[in-house]
């Protein structure tokens, strides 16, 4: 016989029940449910951690226009007071070039959107002869794989005339930037920023900060004039040269309030570091790459393109302009360049003088890990993440691991990529292997095996040209990597500090940025006898598997080696390359294939297709 129920029993426990199914009742009935039968323009809102992701429908029309032309500028180009408020009137470095622009911007739209919105972005592709893809750097895409942007991995080009949609869910919070991959560098002014917010409650650091308005980016890239000078631009915009100076980008600010700055190095042909100060001002880290840190307190941050940093200023200064000065690293010899911003408090005269004193000497640098430590220079290993690294990847060994030797090799037959001084042709390589890419996109083949005049090949599956060093062969094939789904990864990186190309001469680093995943910085050493390296020292470093920073770009110095380690999450392909477009372009590159295809993300049946076509076995009568 089963014991009675108390009295207290039988009134309490329903009204419990009650009580939680109306708290659930009401959450359901305050919570907006979305319109799947509308879409929003302008997803920029407030967000909320108990909000629906919105649907944003965005458009890009990609056209080519012309710089400071004198029909949309005026006299702009004589009188800088001028510039201010001239649409379509892109200044740039001061000179007539030809750029790419989206919907008529330069750079293009900055699109500000929450937590795991689904963004639908219509392309219009308006040039004439060049094709182009959209990537969404920062982004994870697990569930659309397909929309990666990178030409004949997972998409073909969208050619001129044409239309593409790419549908994508911003899951990343953090600040990020779309832009063009075509190998071709006078398409790399494609870009703009991609800004994902989080609610107040889900951001870690929101407590540093008063105040994070769309005002206060700062999105660098580096143009080069029709005369080969390169100009750093902040927002599109330089102080100009050769007399003609234009309007300094200025971000204001009110004494007594904490602001957070979002700064994005986009792009670069030399691939040259870039230095940031504030005059007066202390910057307050608090994010790489989107992924937040423990916050550090610097007076200014050196940094590699590609990457992203967040910071907090304080606006605790005499009320005045300061200058905001962005400049090349040291390590560019022959390229010696530099920006200015304004930092105006409110209520400053317009007309007093711009204070241009430089804060203490506290560097935080991505570029390297030499010197680091003490109060003077932290690198990337003294950052740490805010998340401790997975139990998968916090020991000795890993499921996966690779080396990846970069270097550069000399044919002589018609393999081309471009001559050197000796006039031998050079191709870039990671093991010796340099990346050609398919005819159509391994993400629609059927299988690997189906790759046609450039078969796919790894370390031990390998063109017959490559076990010759004959200098006339050329080592070239699809490099494609397997890796088990939900493998844990480790990279090791090799970087023996032999460049021989005029345009790497002066800047001795590379950087690489992997597509689908982000990445702990385990360890990064560069070594004098680098020639002499071997597995001790490897084992005989101290790395940090515990709370190492998490980054999708990484800075590779010369006579170095460099450990990254990720849990392969997520399935499908992944180019894993460096970051200029004429390198990437040219071989220095690699396809992470992550898991089996039957556990990618279907493509839809319609998704476009491309490839070679030979015609039927006929003559012409």
């Amino acid at each position: 016989m089963s014991p009675r129920l108390s009295w207290s029993e039988i009134v309490i426990r329903p009204a419990v029940v009650a009580v939680i199914v109306a708290i659930v009742l009401i959450i359901i009935r305050l919570t907006p449910f979305p319109d799947i039968n509308n879409t929003h323009a302008n997803c920029d809102r407030p967000c909320h951690e108990l909000e629906w992701p919105m649907i944003c429908r965005f458009q890009f029309i990609i056209e080519s226009r012309r710089s400071l032309t004198r029909k949309s500028c005026d006299h702009c180009w004589k009188n800088a007071s001028d510039c201010a408020g001239k649409k379509y009137c892109f200044i740039g470095d001061g000179s007539d070039r030809r750029i790419f622009t989206v919907n008529r911007l330069f750079p293009g739209p900055s699109l500000h959107v929450c937590e795991n919105d689904i963004l639908v972005v219509e392309v219009v592709n308006r040039l004439a002869g060049h094709s182009v893809t959209l990537h969404w750097r920062g982004q994870p895409l697990q569930e659309t794989p397909a929309m990666d942007g990178v030409p004949m991995v997972t998409q073909c080009p969208v050619s001129p005339h044409t239309t593409f949609q790419y549908k994508l869910r911003a899951s990343q919070p953090g600040t990020h930037f779309w832009q063009a991959m075509t190998g071709d560098t006078e398409m790399d002014d494609l870009f703009g920023a991609l800004i994902v917010r989080r609610s107040a409650k889900l951001e870690p650091h929101r407590t540093l900060y008063d105040e994070d308005n769309h005002e206060h980016l700062i999105y660098l890239s580096e143009w080069t004039s029709r005369s080969g000078q390169s100009t750093l631009l902040i927002n599109g915009m330089s102080a100009g040269k050769e007399g003609n100076f234009f309007p300094l980008q200025t971000y204001n600010v009110t004494k007594g309030k904490r602001y957070r700055f979002r700064v994005a190095y986009t792009t670069s042909h030399s691939g040259c570091p870039v230095s940031a100060q504030i005059s007066s001002h202390s910057l307050l880290i608090l994010a790489l790459d989107g992924q937040p840190t423990e916050p550090k307190k610097v007076d200014s941050i050196h940094l590699v393109p590609g990457e992203r940093i967040d910071f907090v200023l304080s606006a605790d200064q005499a009320i005045d302009r300061y200058t905001i000065r962005f400049k090349t690293s040291d390590w560019c010899s022959d390229l010696n360049v530099e920006n200015f911003a304004i930092l105006m408090y409110n209520s400053s005269h317009p007309s007093s003088k711009i204070i241009t004193k430089a804060s203490q000497s506290t560097v935080l640098t991505t570029v390297q890990d030499t010197g680091c430590g003490g109060h003077v220079t932290h690198c990337l290993s003294n950052l740490k993440s805010l998340e401790k690294l997975p139990d998968k990847l916090s020991g000795g060994k890993t499921d996966v691991s690779l080396t990846f030797g970069l270097q550069e090799r000399n044919y002589s037959g018609d393999q081309t990529f471009e001559f050197d001084e000796l006039d031998l042709r050079q191709g870039r390589s990671l093991n010796g292997i340099t990346f050609t890419f398919p005819s159509s996109p391994l993400l629609l083949r059927p299988s690997d095996d189906s790759l046609d005049e450039n078969p796919d090949c790894n370390d031990q599956k390998m063109p017959a040209t490559c076990a010759s060093e004959e200098i006339s062969n050329f080592c070239g094939c699809t490099h494609i990597i397997s890796i088990p789904l939900m493998a844990s990864v480790q990279i090791i990186i090799l970087n023996p500090g032999a460049n021989h190309l005029s345009s790497e001469k002066s800047n001795p680093n590379f950087f690489f940025h992997l597509h689908g995943q982000h990445f702990y910085l385990i360890q990064r050493r560069e070594l004098a006898d680098f020639a002499n390296l071997s597995e001790s020292h490897l084992r005989s470093t101290n790395p940090n598997i515990t709370n190492s920073v998490l980054k999708d770009t990484i800075s590779i110095p010369p006579k170095s080696f460099t450990i990254l380690r990720f849990i392969a999450s997520n399935p499908g392909y992944w180019f894993f390359h460096e970051g200029r477009s004429q390198l990437w372009s040219r071989g220095m590159a690699v396809v992470l294939k992550v898991g089996q295809r039957d556990d990618f993300p279907d493509v839809p049946e319609t998704f476009p297709s491309c490839g070679n076509w030979i015609g039927p076995e006929f003559f012409l009568a």
